[in-house]
This record gives structure tokens, C-alpha cells and sequence, in this order.
């Protein structure tokens, strides 16, 4: 029998190795509560780096953490995979239908939870069951719509001002955190919920009721393609006085159940004609995701705006756009990138994330197994999903077999610490050296005292992982 049948949430962060999900989750906490935020239970851990894994400089910084402490108490990645899916799954046995709430927490820690599990072959979507909202999309919604009475902060960034929604200053502004937020798991969740509590009490709304993501405006519209309005954030250039808000439009090239397909007006109107390659326009499109992204639409009237008005007929002659009009879904087959599998672990596809399970836990229990079931994946490989398979399991073959093959290991490490062709965007400070450079560098400057045995802790963890693993291989 369900124990509740109104809205559970769980609140929860996770303290990370990285900012990329190349990374590893190294503390975490899930703070279980009713609608009305009273906490029913907790569930809390620290989990070991992976053998492969190398955390940042700045992300220790962070969450000051003693990483060779974290060596000797921690559970390993695997363990708590399996530990972290079961809670969840008892969560939602017990008490229903839950929904995961954290502070930016739709493009970081939601992430952070799916890679984990499919890195053991473990489905993160629990049959629809676990919803999930980010308090930030629901402060930026109440600061749109209360403009007058929200507790902006005004802050100051590379000589740029803008409105901050980090939830230190948040918090701060409203008396919430006295202090430096502490980037403990457990700590931050709780500042969260106290955070919701006082802007539920303050504005008069719920934070369950909340929806992020709300095109109902622009539905009734006859138009095949509505112009769809919305409110952003201002991030004011040098020059610029930063505004509260600012208003957007994108135009709709389709909508389904599952995603809205748009072209930036005002990325669009930034291009000359003779720049309208296929690939220029590719970048004024945006996809949202109803799941997992803010987006409140109005309907919209632009023709206040001469260079913005004249766009919807030309997105319509564009044979590009009515390609993607016509066929949404190969957007996703334009985008697509030869990114390391951590980021885009989704294209293993549902299908073969419990496949990967059954070959991760017969390798886990017999690790001497790895060479027949390797061939036996070999055998079976078809397609590239099958690739990505393999690709998942050799991983955790490399953290978790007592003696991994070195030439396996480097085909790892390589593009992980030295050429950096692992990474999205610009790798190199992420280089092993770079940032064995950056903590030699701290422990010199540093410039809190607290600071201290945490880098040298650091700094004998990167000691160790160089010489076992990259002296023998740069």
C-alpha cells in the first residue's frame, strides 16, 4: 500500500570529480519530504574515485574534499549505483509517483544520476515514475513574474554585470546562509529546502504546482508556425546596463509531445544572407525538451521589430528550415557529434542498457571472465549502439579488473589527460600536467589556511595516479 499519494519529493546534489561527465559523482545526498517539506528520510554516502579518475584542482576546491580520505572510506562507483537505484525504486514502491528536486539540477546533477547508473547498466527512468523539477527554473519563473518583489542580486563577473540565481547568493540575499555555501551534499540540500520553504511562504505558491515548461499560450494560435515569446535573462555586454529580464522569440518549426523545435529569431537576424549555410542555420535552432527545460511561451506580436519581422518568411522559403519542419527528428542526426560516450550515454539506447547490466555483473562476480565475455560482445556487435556497449564495458573493466591490460588503459588515459580529445570545447586545461601545474601552484598561493591539507592530499593522489598509471604510457 502506498504510503502517500499526493507529491513526494526527493531533494538531492551531488558533489562531482568534474564539471564534465567524464567525471565521477564523489559525495551525494537525497533528502526524501512531503509537499508540505517535511522530511520522511535521507540517504547520504561518499563514493571512492574510479582507478581511471583524476578529479580537477577546482572541484576539490570546491567541495573540500580529502580525496585520499574519500580512497580509504568510500564505496566504490559501482556499489553505490546499485545502492542509489534501490532507494530510488523503494522511494517509489513506498510512496508513488516521486519527483527529483535539486538547484540547477535539469543540466548538472540530473545528468551526473543518468550516467552513473547506465555506466552499470542500470535504466535511470523507472518506467515515468521519477519526475523531476529544478528550483532554479521555478526562482527564475518568480523573478520574471514578480519582478518588483523578488530579492535580486546584482553581481559582477569578468567586468560584466548580471543578475545572479546561484543559490549562494540567493540564499544569502534572503538571510537564508550566513556564510560560504559549503558545497557539502547533504548541507546544500538542506538550504535548498529552506530556500523553497521561504519563497513558497513569500510569493504564495507551491513549488509542485510549478511548470516549467508551458506553450499553451501560443496553441490556440492558427498558425502552422506561431511566433512564440518568452522572458530570459539579461547578460549585459561591457557597455550595457544588465536588465532584470528581457524578452526572446523563437519561431516554432514543430511541435510534439516530446519536444519543441524553434529557430532563434535573434541569432537568425544576426546572419547576413550570405552567410544562410546549412550549417550557420543549424546554430540559430533550439531544442526543447518539455522534461528538462524552462521555457514559458507567450503569444507574440513582433512586428514592433523591423529586422525581426521579416524573418518568418524567409524561414518558410528556406528549404532547410522545411526540411527539419517536415522531419524534426533529424535534428538530432545533425547535431550529432563524435563525443566520448559519458556525454551522450543516452545513444547506448534502452535496449541495450540491460545487456550492458547482465555483462557488467558476470564480469563484477568472476572478473577472469573479461577475455570470453569480451568476445562474446565482439561476436554480437551489429551496429554502433553495440560499439558504445563495449566501449562502457572495457570501462569498467579498467576500474575494477586487479590488472587491467596497459595497452587498454592507454587507449583510455590518452585521450582523457594528455590530448584532451576526450572532452567537448577546448581540452587543454584538462591536460594531467596542466592541472598537476594548477595544483602545484595553489599549494604555494593558497589562500585560505583550510585549503592547505586538502591540496596536499590532492596532491599526493595525482603523485600516485602519475606514477601508476601515465609515466608508463606519456
Amino acid at each position: 500500500m502506498l504510503l502517500y499519494s499526493i507529491m513526494t519529493l526527493i531533494f538531492y546534489d551531488f558533489e562531482t570529480s568534474s564539471r564534465y561527465l567524464v567525471g565521477q559523482i564523489l559525495t551525494y545526498a537525497f533528502v526524501v519530504t512531503d509537499e508540505h517539506l517535511n522530511p520522511i528520510q535521507s540517504f547520504s554516502g561518499r563514493i571512492k574515485l574510479n582507478r581511471m579518475q583524476c578529479p580537477e584542482v577546482d572541484a576539490v576546491l570546491t567541495n573540500k574534499l580529502d580525496i585520499m580520505h574519500l580512497q580509504q572510506t568510500g564505496k566504490s562507483e559501482y556499489e553505490t549505483a546499485h545502492e542509489i537505484f534501490s532507494f530510488l525504486q523503494n522511494c517509489i514502491s513506498t510512496y508513488g509517483i516521486c519527483t527529483l528536486v535539486g538547484f540547477n539540477s535539469n543540466t548538472f546533477d540530473l545528468s551526473f544520476l543518468r550516467t552513473l547508473l547506465i555506466r552499470y547498466g542500470i535504466n535511470p527512468y523507472f518506467m515515468g515514475k521519477l519526475k523531476n523539477k529544478d528550483i532554479l527554473h521555478w526562482a527564475q519563473s518568480l523573478a520574471f513574474s514578480y519582478p518588483e518583489e523578488f530579492p535580486w542580486v546584482l553581481t559582477e563577473k569578468n567586468d560584466k554585470a548580471y543578475y545572479s540565481f546561484r543559490l549562494e547568493d540567493l540564499t544569502q540575499s534572503l538571510g537564508l546562509l550566513n556564510e560560504a555555501q559549503s558545497h557539502d551534499a547533504l548541507e546544500d540540500v538542506q538550504l535548498t529546502i529552506k530556500l523553497v520553504y521561504f519563497l513558497e511562504q513569500r510569493f504564495q505558491q507551491k513549488l509542485v504546482d510549478f511548470i516549467a515548461f508551458d506553450i499553451s499560450a501560443c496553441l490556440p494560435s492558427q498558425e502552422k508556425h506561431p511566433i512564440m515569446g518568452f522572458k530570459s535573462r539579461h547578460f549585459a555586454e561591457k557597455s550595457e546596463t544588465p536588465k532584470k529580464f528581457i524578452h526572446r522569440y523563437y519561431y516554432c518549426l514543430s511541435r510534439e509531445k516530446n519536444m519543441l523545435l524553434a529557430v532563434d529569431l535573434e541569432r537568425l537576424a544576426l546572419l547576413s544572407s550570405e552567410e544562410f549555410s546549412d550549417e550557420n542555420l543549424l546554430k540559430t535552432i533550439r531544442y526543447l525538451n518539455p522534461n528538462k527545460h524552462f521555457f514559458i511561451a507567450e503569444s507574440s506580436d513582433i512586428s514592433f521589430d523591423s529586422k525581426l519581422s521579416s524573418l518568418p518568411s524567409m524561414i518558410d522559403e528556406n528549404s532547410f528550415y522545411r526540411s527539419l519542419a517536415e522531419q524534426p527528428s533529424s535534428y538530432f542526426t545533425l547535431i550529432k557529434k563524435d563525443w566520448d560516450i559519458d556525454y551522450q550515454i543516452h545513444e547506448l539506447g534502452f535496449e541495450r542498457i540491460d545487456q550492458l547490466r547482465s555483462y557488467v555483473d558476470r564480469f563484477m562476480a568472476h572478473k577472469n571472465s573479461y577475455p570470453s565475455l569480451l568476445r562474446e560482445l565482439l561476436t554480437k556487435r551489429k551496429h554502433e549502439k553495440d560499439t558504445y556497449l563495449i566501449q562502457l564495458f572495457n570501462r569498467v573493466y579498467l576500474n575494477y579488473h586487479p590488472d587491467p591490460d596497459p595497452a587498454l588503459s592507454a587507449r583510455y588515459l590518452i585521450p582523457r589527460y594528455q590530448t584532451g580529445s576526450m572532452y567537448k570545447g577546448d581540452p587543454q586545461e584538462n591536460f594531467f600536467q596542466q592541472q598537476f601545474d594548477y595544483l602545484n601552484s595553489c599549494l604555494e598561493n593558497h589562500e585560505l589556511e583550510t585549503d592547505l591539507p586538502i591540496l596536499q592530499s590532492l596532491h599526493q593522489y595525482y603523485s600516485e595516479f602519475q606514477q601508476q598509471f601515465l609515466k608508463k604510457i606519456f
